[in-house]
């Protein structure tokens, strides 16, 4: 089982404030309140928990610090064979009329993109777009990345070949620390074009393993 949870950053970027009038100190409850959540998944069985936090980048190097020892705090003590993932993103929804028919804008794109702060975590594994791979050289550690390698925000079917082909081209990443992923979730496409591209995934996988 895998569980996917709002992080307290963004959970406190679209509260509305009526008692805080403080980020980190709401981010900090909020912490707090996803430690027990994990714990209770963790009890439950469940053996992957991922975190999403898609507004680091337009965020000031402060707030993020404080987001990072918030995370560390809300996964802390968690069981080892817990697989623990945070998804760091720039905002993905702008995919067709309903969006603002800008394919391939991120609305939070703006800022310093922020890879060493996110190193911090203590997390097993790091999920982002494919083209920010680079910021993450040389800061991994021992965690897994995984490469966004097929874009949420094209409504065009990646080839095996393409996702491939991206996760090649970041050749200091080690086979063992590599996850093939999409850039972000693929609630806003139509399901033969999301099941296209998890095939796309897949295939890259076994051409990757040279089978």
């Amino acid at each position: 089982m895998k569980i996917t949870m709002t992080g307290p950053h963004l959970l406190a970027a679209v509260a509305y404030d009526e008692y805080y009038n403080d980020v980190p100190l709401m981010m900090a409850d909020f912490g707090k309140l996803l430690h027990q959540n994990f714990k209770r998944l963790a009890q439950a069985g469940c053996k992957h928990i991922q975190i999403d936090e898609p507004y680091f980048t337009p965020s000031s190097d402060q707030e993020v610090r404080a987001a990072v020892e918030v995370i560390n705090m809300a996964i802390e003590g968690l069981p080892e064979d817990v697989h623990l993932l945070v998804h760091i993103c720039q905002g993905n929804y702008a995919v067709g009329p309903d969006y603002d028919g800008q394919i391939g804008h991120r609305y939070f794109d703006v800022g310093r993109y922020k890879a060493d702060l996110v190193c911090k975590i203590a997390c097993d594994a790091l999920l982002i777009e494919h083209d920010m791979t680079p910021h993450y050289e040389g800061l991994l550690g021992n965690k897994q990345l995984g490469v966004g390698a097929v874009d949420v925000q094209s409504p065009n079917v990646e080839t095996g070949e393409q996702v491939a082909d991206r996760v090649k081209a970041h050749s200091w990443l080690q086979p063992e620390q590599t996850i093939i992923t999409s850039s972000c979730g693929f609630n806003h496409l139509p399901r033969h074009i999301a099941l296209g591209k998890l095939r796309a995934m897949r295939e890259a996988q076994e051409i990757l393993r040279g089978n």
